[in-house]
């Protein structure tokens, strides 16, 4: 008895480990695996993770510096992501550069206060020295792809509309992306709005001066005419790393 009681109490401290990986007190981190990827000569990683607190749930974006060597301002971008059980997205911060030479950042998609289960998948972009190369993250592991529903329909008006939860790029991604609005109602945002951003060095420098403001894009019906929500793009930076 006492040897299986020893096991059992074993098992258990594991589960514990696996399923709270605290970073703050009442916290819980879940993060993707890691990629890799060499662009403009700067070698860089980067994952999604989902932070769950108390009262709250957030999706995180991380571009590191595996060399340990600070990227010049504007050389990335992310773009943190946070979508629900059913491939909906919840929560985008839209994108955010570097503005000052950093080994990396962390980015959050901010912070969400419904209950449910959620992934975290974010898009990043770094600088090939001409323009910006896009990478989606692994998606972090919170639950099994088959309870999703993410099939992509066409409207009346022969626009694609559904989950971006599997686009690996803005081609990829239906023309309205299914979101929840800031009012709880489930709508389409168009993907040209979600998916405003610079494309050279330049113009992210004159971006940067203002991508810390919070804005709010309009949440059509599926045919994408009727506004019935807003969707709002959150900004907030978690942590800057310099080297």
């Amino acid at each position: 008895m006492k040897k299986i009681n020893k096991v059992i109490c074993s098992a258990l401290l594991v589960c514990m480990v696996v399923a709270f990986i605290p970073i703050k007190t009442h916290a819980a981190v879940a993060s993707g695996t890691k990629k890799y990827v060499t662009v403009g000569g700067y070698y860089y990683s980067y994952r999604s993770s989902v932070v769950s607190q108390t009262s709250y749930v957030e999706g995180l974006g991380i571009v590191g510096s595996p060399n340990k060597v600070n990227f010049p301002t504007g050389y990335y971008g992310i773009n943190a992501r946070l979508y629900n059980s059913s491939g909906t997205l919840v929560k985008s911060s839209g994108w955010h550069y570097n503005d000052n030479s950093a080994g990396g950042t962390t980015y959050g998609s901010g912070q969400y206060y419904r209950n449910g289960t959620f992934y975290a998948k974010s898009q990043m972009k770094f600088y090939n020295g001409n323009g910006y190369n896009t990478y989606t993250s692994n998606s972090s592991p919170m639950i099994s792809r088959n309870q999703m529903n993410m099939k992509e329909r066409i409207n009346a008006q022969g626009t694609t509309y559904g989950s971006d939860f599997y686009a690996q790029s803005e081609d990829e991604a239906p023309d309205l992306v299914r979101v929840l609005g800031k009012n709880g109602v489930e709508g389409y945002v168009y993907a040209y709005d979600l998916y405003n951003e610079p494309t050279n060095l330049s113009e992210v420098k004159d971006y940067i001066k203002t991508q810390n403001k919070t804005y709010s894009i309009p949440v059509y019906d599926e045919n994408g005419m009727t506004v019935i929500d807003e969707f709002e793009i959150t900004n907030n930076v978690i942590e800057d790393v310099v080297y």
